[in-house]
């Protein structure tokens, strides 16, 4: 459904009243009463046009029934408002979407459009609930450039629950030597097989074709406890770090004034389903994250939802990845 609203003053406010009303006929009325103006940004940015006295009700119902029905496409100005990431990651609704993605959800995601997808929506598939967390979150991001489409999954509950296997440890020492990189759940030494069969779980979900790889920057160095060298790598699913959970990075060493940390992920934003519902984070459960802290201790989520640190070589952590699923 979609509504092309090209101006919001003048001759074809009925018009444009008319259409509002039928996205949310309780919500739409011609009263102009104590609303305020959009902001100037999207005025600037030529989605509306400036407020006056005799529109700015009107603008403000304009958003408030967009918000109301936000799987509704509305056009202002010849210009889709909803038919990207930007639009999409800035709703939670929470919404189940079925036990497989649609041949039509897979379309929209391809075109990057998102068509009724939103941030907390979830499939449930071999009993997880495999959550959308965020759209288009490495694009253009990489040394070599990440252009296709695609939704970031984070499953609620941890794919791997710790339970003292040599599978749920960092490494089988308490040691953070070669970073992230060199962890023996990355590398798959000491007969860790926790990434792989983190990929099994991603790949029979959602099919080994619909999995994005792109390109990411990890750790691979430590020294004195702090990340001292990095290298971009193909990823496919793999640990989240401290600033995709918590929007910062509360035990990751930082620049000091002397010595300069090698922290040049590009996961340096908070996913929009931990900002628009922190409840998310905390899932009951303790779960890994990739950023080494000192010279014995990665991140951790704790199952209170506190934030943590832990030596690599401890197994009742367990493993709760992100990965992107594209057309």
């Amino acid at each position: 459904m979609g509504f092309n609203i090209t101006e919001l003053q003048g001759s074809n406010v009925a018009a444009i009243i008319a259409a509002l009303q039928a996205l949310a006929p309780d919500l739409v009325t011609t009263a102009q009463k104590g609303l305020l103006a959009p902001d100037a940004e999207a005025i600037q940015a030529g989605f509306i046009k400036e407020a006056t006295s005799g529109n700015k009700g009107l603008m403000s119902k304009a958003f408030a029934a967009l918000l109301e029905n936000p799987e509704a496409i509305v056009f202002i100005g010849g210009k889709s408002l909803t038919q990207n990431a930007g639009f999409h990651n800035s709703i939670y609704r929470g919404k189940y979407l079925g036990s497989s993605v649609s041949a039509a959800q897979w379309s929209d995601i391809g075109a990057g459009t998102f068509d009724d997808l939103f941030i907390g929506d979830y499939w449930t598939i071999d009993s997880v609930n495999w959550r959308i967390a965020a759209f288009d979150y490495w694009l253009n991001n990489g040394d070599t450039a990440c252009y296709t489409h695609h939704v970031v999954i984070v499953p609620d509950s941890n794919l791997l629950n710790g339970d003292g296997s040599t599978t749920h440890w960092m490494n089988a020492t308490d040691t953070t030597a070669g970073g992230y990189m060199g962890t023996d759940f990355y590398t798959g030494n000491n007969s860790n097989t926790g990434k792989a069969q983190c990929r099994t779980k991603a790949q029979n979900a959602f099919g080994s074709g619909h999995i994005l790889t792109y390109r990411e920057y990890f750790t691979n160095a430590v020294t004195s406890g702090r990340p001292s060298g990095g290298t971009w790598a193909d990823s496919d699913i793999d640990m989240m770090n401290e600033r995709m959970v918590y929007g910062n990075a509360p035990f990751t060493p930082v620049s000091d004034g002397s010595s300069v940390p090698a922290n040049y992920t590009i996961d340096n934003a908070q996913l929009p389903l931990f900002a628009l519902d922190h409840s998310r984070i905390c899932n009951r459960a303790n779960w890994w994250l990739r950023d080494p802290v000192s010279g014995a201790r990665f991140a951790n989520v704790g199952n209170n939802g506190n934030c943590n640190c832990t030596g690599a070589s401890y197994t009742w952590i367990g493993v709760r990845p992100a990965f992107g699923i594209r057309a």
